[in-house]
């Protein structure tokens, strides 16, 4: 069983074969997390859909086969998501298992 360095550098070139840049330039966020949390029943009692692009680390990972919980950690907070293969696809599902605490 390889040991959790070869796992991430297992996991960084898998990315990379799949097109994905694991160290981009830049990413454009869109929103903060305090930001998010602070009008999350606005948006919710809207029935806003859409995407939010934050940027943090990830803390926790909770994988229950075919659905996780993600802890993400920015400077302005902490938010819970919840990832299921049936939301976003198997392929997307894929990707997203290749993410590894700490990202």
């Amino acid at each position: 069983m390889p040991n959790e360095r070869e796992s991430r550098l297992q996991h960084l070139q898998s990315l990379r074969e799949h097109g994905i840049n694991p160290y981009p330039n830049a990413v454009e966020r869109t929103h903060t997390i305090a930001d998010v949390l602070e009008h999350f029943d606005e948006y919710a009692a809207k029935g806003t859909e859409g995407s939010f692009t934050l940027v943090g680390r990830i803390r926790l990972i909770r994988d229950m086969g075919k659905s996780s919980f993600v802890d993400i950690e920015d400077g302005t907070g902490r938010i819970q998501t919840y990832f299921r293969i049936n939301d976003v696809g198997e392929e997307a599902y894929k990707l997203f298992k290749l993410l590894d605490m700490g990202d």
